[in-house]
């Protein structure tokens, strides 16, 4: 007999790289509990109230996990809505993990490129700022040496 103390829940979300969300036009995310060794309800919390059982069949869950997934627009993944996997097991105890869309990885580049730019063009700022002012000086210089 296992003990429910080892139970933990893993999601898995949609890949980034893949292009699933923009693909499909949906999001879809599969909750793992594994370490339950008695029967239990699975369900999903997403952002802003909206809770849905999602879809699991018992023949792909096994002693070993219990299997759940649910599809949403993906505009709700893409927005960085949590997504919360709730279990509730016969004996009363409950667990969750929540996953959501973190920001993509090409945001802070963008943000690197665009801070460096900004960067180069006030020192070029700054220079041609000092240039000036040197040339506008330089003639009253060269006015009061003269015999």
């Amino acid at each position: 007999e296992r003990s429910d103390d080892r139970a933990y829940i893993e999601i898995l979300t949609p890949s980034e790289s893949d292009g699933e969300v923009q693909s499909s036009g949906a999001a879809t995310l599969v909750c793992l509990v594994f370490g339950v060794s008695e029967p239990a309800r699975v369900y999903w919390v997403i952002e802003h109230g909206l809770t849905d059982s999602g879809s699991g069949d018992s023949s792909e869950s096994t002693p070993d996990f219990i299997r759940n997934q649910i599809t949403i627009p993906g505009e709700v993944w893409s927005s960085g809505s949590v997504c919360t996997c709730v279990v509730e097991t016969e004996s009363g105890r409950n667990m969750s993990k929540s996953a959501s869309k973190t920001g993509s990885g090409a945001c802070p580049l963008f943000l690197y490129g665009l801070l460096t730019a900004a960067s180069f063009l006030l020192i070029t700022l700054l220079i041609t700022l000092v240039i000036c002012y040197r040339r506008q000086n330089k003639p009253d210089a060269y006015l009061a040496n003269e015999p």
